[in-house]
């Protein structure tokens, strides 16, 4: 992560004499009413995405690509799970920080502080460096069902910092999304959960449906102050 997504982002601040922390937004001020809300936005994004996942998989795929995707998703769950299931706090705690802070730190800092804003530059337009942005970060996490899921979550990450400016915002939602399968796992290990997170493979309707319903209205929140998007 740091070789491929940091040393980019940091060898461009300084070949263009810009401050690290002001090139990419990292001095606002933080406003811990909206990294509530954000906290909260979060959350609700895990069960519409892993539903998201589930009915992708229901479509009829022709065989050949079936079973690449069938293959991808048995290899991302292996070599999660040998990450995820060594037991103790300490495995925990490395694990939230590689996989929920880690990956929210370095990805943000890649593809909406560095790549999307230099794509809007070169096309002077602000779409389609997210959208380009975006189908990038999808395709790199090679998963033929999650690709929608991701290059949805990546289209709202990239539309929401185009409008706050804030790219810390940014890296505590994405963290906060990644950290929590990882919490989820370490509570279903110490007994306080009783249901492992990587078995859940979609939610009930009823349940998908009203947090569809709030993560667009604290999604709506989040990019309240800054509503204008130049083109």
């Amino acid at each position: 992560m740091v070789c491929v997504f940091i040393l980019p982002a940091v060898f461009f601040a300084l070949f263009s004499k810009n401050k690290f922390l002001s090139l990419y937004h990292l001095e606002t001020e933080v406003n811990w009413r909206k990294y509530l809300i954000a906290l909260l936005f979060a959350i609700v994004l895990f069960p519409i995405l892993i539903s998201m996942e589930y009915w992708i998989e229901q479509f009829p795929f022709p065989s050949s690509i079936r079973i690449l995707a069938d293959n991808q998703n048995a290899l991302i769950e292996q070599m999660m799970k040998l990450f995820l299931d060594e037991p103790g706090f300490i495995n925990f705690a490395i694990m939230y920080c590689l996989v929920g802070i880690g990956a929210g730190l370095t990805e943000e800092l890649f593809f909406r502080g560095l790549l999307m804003p230099i794509i809007a530059d070169a096309t002077k337009s602000i779409w389609i460096g997210i959208i380009v942005s975006s189908g990038i970060f999808a395709a790199m996490h090679f998963s033929i069902y999650n690709l929608l899921p991701i290059l949805f979550i990546a289209i709202l990450l990239g539309y929401l910092y185009s409008q706050t400016q804030d790219l810390k915002l940014n890296i505590f939602i994405h963290a906060m999304f990644n950290g929590f399968q990882v919490l989820a796992n370490y509570l279903h290990q110490i007994k306080l959960l009783p249901t492992d997170i990587d078995d859940v493979k979609t939610f009930p309707l009823i349940f998908v449906f009203p947090c569809i319903a709030i993560a667009i209205f604290l999604y709506s929140k989040l990019i309240s102050k800054n509503e204008n998007v130049s083109n």
